[in-house]
């Protein structure tokens, strides 16, 4: 026995003047050959279930729900009696399309409301085999019943990501060793020169520029404590911090005063001259 039930409902829009209930016309696509079934009761088909009004009502079936003519019952679900309107719906294509007009919905629906019952109508209608040979006849208009809908198609998978840049090297002593371009306005070159393993430098300018010579130590393996010297006793205590330059080999030096040692000047601005730079 294959069980349907339809449901239409209205809605509260305040634009429309409060509750609304348009009346659409339905159509259901019942599987015959794998039918939403319950057990079976006393030679009937199918149990269709409308709660609400509607236009029409269009059950199809993929084949002719049964050879033999058929009777179509009606009763209100507030009722006790059922029914026949075999001639009042109609048969199409071969009895695979059962057309129900609102309009009968209606009639049976509210036929046992009490007075002052405003509810919508609610119906059940059975089909059963039929000894009267004539007790399908139609005489509703057999409407253009479209096919199915298809079913979804998934979209397709989203392309995976590009692949992101390689992990940086990390920067080890042997990168701080090296021709490095101070960037103030006169572009200064200063060596720095790793010894004793990594963990000591030496410094010397080889161009203009204050820093002339000086040494430190590498506190880790991007941080330098520097001691330096120059023209005119000129003498400074710097702490320098390396670090790379975007994604290629590029690497700089920022430079800050060494009393500062242990203080937030990573939001500071530093000059130009505490900024040196060269690649790997």
């Amino acid at each position: 026995m294959v069980v349907i039930a339809v449901a239409a409902l209205g809605r509260t829009l305040q634009t429309f003047g409060g509750w609304i209930m348009p009346r659409a016309n339905i159509t259901v696509y019942a599987d015959a050959a794998s039918p939403l079934t319950s057990p079976p009761v006393a030679d009937v088909l199918a149990v269709i279930g409308v709660f609400g009004a509607v236009g029409t009502i269009t059950i199809v079936w993929d084949s002719p729900i049964g050879n033999e003519p058929l009777t179509v019952w009606a009763q209100d679900l507030a009722g006790q009696t059922a029914v026949d309107v075999t001639t009042e719906v109609s048969w199409c294509n071969g009895k695979t399309s059962l057309v129900v007009p609102g309009s009968l919905i209606d009639n049976v629906g509210l036929s046992s409301a009490t007075p002052g019952d405003i509810s919508d109508p609610g119906v059940l209608f059975a089909i059963t085999p039929s000894s009267n040979p004539t007790a399908s006849a139609a005489s509703v208009a057999c409407p253009v019943i479209p096919p199915p809908p298809s079913p979804p198609v998934p979209p397709p998978p989203s392309p995976p990501p590009p692949p992101g840049p390689p992990p940086s090297r990390p920067i080890v002593p042997s990168d701080l060793n090296g021709t490095w371009v101070q960037q103030s306005q006169t572009k200064p070159k200063i060596d720095v020169i790793v010894t004793n393993g990594g963990g000591d430098v030496t410094i010397v300018g080889h161009e203009a520029g204050k820093w002339t010579t000086g040494s430190g130590v590498i506190l880790d393996d991007t941080t330098i404590d520097a001691h330096c010297s120059g023209p005119n006793g000129f003498t400074t205590h710097q702490v320098g911090v390396a670090s790379r330059v975007g994604d290629g080999d590029g690497l700089k030096i920022t430079w800050h005063d060494g009393s500062l040692a242990g203080s937030n000047v990573d939001g500071e601005m530093p000059l130009a001259w505490a900024v040196w730079t060269k690649n790997v």
